[in-house]
């Protein structure tokens, strides 16, 4: 439910305070909720574009504000009342990313993804990062002359010999690059 002092308030419409009860009932006590206004919508009965409307409204009453970027069509928000999350905004904002429930958006990729570290990227991104790193590893122990396959089955993993000639590319350019420049 909503606190009393905003179910006494006039500023916003009865509607729009249903709208705000749904994302507070769907954020369990969070303080933030990731849904689309299709979603609020069907739960609270009423039209999209009556959440869209209820949404910018409740963002310039300053009891909701946007999270993070949109994703498809989920956005996540924050609810300011210190009522609708069990604790004060700062509190909320300092406690671990993964007691939140929601996805979490990669600062690489830009993609909400479950599994984001410390870093604040994905897997896929931390993978892609370390990979310049270790084929120079790989490259050393082979020689440099090694092709992109044959690095790629010493990474043991044959479905990266594509980015790895790309690499090896970069690589090779930037050295033609140094040469060129002090000659």
């Amino acid at each position: 439910m909503l606190p009393e002092d905003v179910l006494k308030r006039r500023d916003i419409t009865p509607g729009e305070k249903v709208i705000l009860a749904v994302m507070n009932m769907e954020s369990f006590d969070s303080g933030f909720v990731a849904a689309s206004d299709g979603a609020i919508a069907k739960l609270s009965g009423m039209s999209r574009a009556r959440v869209v409307g209820a949404r910018k409204n409740l963002e310039a009453a300053g009891l909701i504000e946007r999270a993070g970027p949109k994703v498809k069509q989920i956005q996540e928000y924050r609810l300011l009342h210190s009522d609708m999350h069990g604790g004060t905004v700062e509190a909320s904002c300092r406690e671990p990313v993964s007691l939140r429930g929601a996805p979490l958006v990669c600062v690489g990729c830009h993609l909400k993804r479950r599994g984001v570290g410390r870093g604040g990227r994905c897997r896929e991104c931390v993978e892609e990062l370390e990979l310049p790193a270790r084929v120079a590893r790989a490259r050393e122990e082979l020689g440099t002359e090694a092709t992109a396959d044959q690095l790629s089955v010493r990474l043991k993993n044959r479905n990266l010999s594509r980015k790895i000639q790309r690499i090896l590319d970069r690589i090779s350019s930037q050295s033609a690059q140094s040469l060129s420049s002090t000659a």
